[in-house]
C-alpha cells in the first residue's frame, strides 16, 4: 500500500472525486463498490461507484464518449489468439477501442503481426505491442473470472488455451 501511495504521488496524485460507472441492471454494484472502497482505503482517493440505469444507456454513453471517470468493461475473445484482443481493443480505430487509445508503435506492430509469415512471428510482434500497451495502461484489469476444472486418471493430456479455457481438442485418453 505504501508503495502504491508513493507511486501515485510521484505521478502527480489525484484530486477530486473518482467515479467508477457500471450498468445497474446487472450484478456489478457489489464488486464496483468494493473496488471504489479499496481505492479509498489504499490510495486515499475519494472514489464512488455510480450505477447507470441500463446497459443500453451505459453503452450509449460509452459509444458517444460521454463517460467521465472510469467505467467497467468486459471482453471475451471470439477465438483463442492474442490478435483478438489487441486489434479490437488497442489498435487505433479498433472496433471495441472505447477509450480511443492510440499508440502509433502499437499500430505498426499489429500491422507487422498481420503480415508476418508465421503465427510464431506474429506472436513475437504482438508480444512487443503488449509491452507498450502495459506501459501506457489504457485499461485496468480488475478481475478475470475463474474457470472450473476437474481431474481424472483416464485423461493422459489436456491443455489450456491462451485464456485459460480447457482446449478439448487436445484431450488424449
Amino acid at each position: 500500500m505504501a508503495q502504491a501511495k508513493q507511486l501515485l504521488q510521484e505521478a502527480g496524485g489525484f484530486q477530486g472525486k473518482l467515479t467508477l460507472s457500471y450498468n445497474a441492471d446487472a450484478s456489478h454494484k457489489e464488486w464496483m463498490e468494493a473496488v471504489a472502497q479499496q481505492i479509498k482505503t489504499n490510495l486515499g482517493i475519494d472514489a464512488v461507484a455510480v450505477g447507470v440505469p441500463t446497459f443500453a444507456v451505459f453503452r450509449a454513453n460509452i459509444n458517444n464518449y460521454k463517460m467521465t471517470g472510469m467505467y467497467r468493461a468486459g471482453w471475451q475473445q471470439d477465438y483463442p489468439d492474442v490478435e483478438n484482443w489487441i486489434n479490437p481493443l488497442y489498435v487505433t480505430g479498433g472496433s471495441s477501442n472505447d477509450g480511443k487509445y492510440s499508440n502509433p508503435q502499437v499500430d505498426a506492430l499489429a500491422k507487422e503481426a498481420a503480415a508476418a509469415p508465421s503465427l510464431e512471428e506474429a506472436h513475437k510482434k504482438y508480444a512487443e505491442a503488449v509491452k507498450l500497451i502495459d506501459q501506457d495502461v489504457p485499461s485496468v484489469p480488475v478481475y478475470f473470472s475463474g474457470e472450473q476444472s476437474g481431474h481424472s486418471e483416464k485423461i493422459k493430456k489436456l491443455e489450456l488455451s491462451n485464456v485459460g479455457e480447457l482446449d478439448i481438442t487436445s484431450v488424449e485418453l
